[in-house]
C-alpha cells in the first residue's frame, strides 16, 4: 500500500497558514505589518503585497526560541529581527 503523509496545517486566513508542528508562535505571538493587514482584510489577496513570510511579534522571544531549539527548528538571528523556519515555511519574528 502507498500510505501519503499530509502536513496539518493551521489556517490563519485564506491565504496564510502554518505547519502544527509551528503551532506554538500563535500562542506566544502576535501578527504584525503585513501579517496584520491580511488578517484584517481576511485575505491575503485583498492587500496589495505580503513577503514570502509570515511576520509576527512576539512579547517573550527567548521562550519562543527555546520552543524552537526542542522542535529542531532553524533559527536565524539579524539586528532588527529573528528568523524561525522549517525549510518551506519561514516566519519572521520582530
Amino acid at each position: 500500500m502507498n500510505k501519503k503523509a499530509y502536513l496539518k496545517m493551521i489556517v490563519l486566513v485564506p491565504g496564510i497558514a502554518l505547519p502544527e508542528k509551528m503551532g506554538f508562535l500563535l500562542e506566544n505571538c502576535r501578527s504584525a505589518y503585513h501579517t496584520m493587514r491580511a488578517v484584517r482584510a481576511g485575505h491575503l489577496l485583498k492587500i496589495n503585497y505580503h513577503p514570502p513570510y509570515i511576520q509576527l511579534e512576539c512579547i517573550n522571544t527567548e521562550k519562543t526560541l527555546s520552543i524552537a531549539k526542542k522542535k529542531r527548528l532553524r533559527i536565524y538571528k539579524a539586528k532588527n529581527h529573528i528568523t524561525i523556519t522549517d525549510g518551506i515555511y519561514t516566519v519572521r519574528i520582530y
